[in-house]
């Protein structure tokens, strides 16, 4: 499969890329999200998961894809073999909205490498470029220290600590809240 099997291709760098998600991401899928540590990291991503959890996000995609101009979710793909190892996604956004939150999960095995922030990085520039809003958030559990350290080296700027805001396997998490303005734009 070539990049040009998607209807959406977007180089992030030599060895990722975006494209939209599609059913040919069924088995990743249920592959990376069944480690319990992405699901203990992330905020709707139900464990376990399983055929039916995949099942369901995708005809969701499908569902999204039939009506947006612009994919709002997108699978992280290794160049290499178009293998996807994330996904990236706008909350809720809608055309003529002055901000976006973005949310964005990674394998396991690709941690660490710089993936994430060159993933936040680019589609951040899109939200702005784009998108035309004027501001870019993200939350993130205050004990993922990945996810945060991503967001600050993307050149977003923390704002505060939602205090005991969300009750994940019984514990109450802090949230922290981070964003970025197109004024902030200096590392670019």
């Amino acid at each position: 499969m070539d990049h040009y099997d998607f209807k959406y291709y977007i180089p992030i760098s030599d060895k990722v890329a975006l494209t939209e998600v599609n059913q040919r991401d069924r088995t990743a899928l249920i592959k990376y999200l069944s480690d319990k540590e992405i699901f203990l990291q992330t905020f709707a991503i139900p464990y376990p998961y399983g055929e039916s959890e995949a099942d369901w996000f995708l005809t969701q995609m499908k569902e999204k894809m039939s009506t947006e101009h612009k994919p709002t979710t997108m699978a992280i793909r290794k160049v290499e073999d178009h293998s996807l190892i994330g996904v990236f996604g706008f909350h809720g956004f809608e055309p003529g909205d002055h901000k976006v939150e973005i949310g964005y999960w990674l394998a396991k095995p690709y941690w660490n490498k710089g993936i994430a922030t060159q993933v936040v990085e680019h589609m951040s520039r899109f939200a702005f470029e784009d998108l035309k809003v004027a501001r870019v958030y993200a939350k993130a559990f205050a004990r993922n220290i990945g996810s945060i350290r991503v967001l600050q080296k993307a050149g977003f700027c923390p704002e505060g600590v939602l205090r005991k805001d969300v009750i994940k396997e019984g514990e109450h998490l802090d949230v922290a809240l981070f964003g970025l303005l197109k004024t902030d734009q200096t590392t670019w």
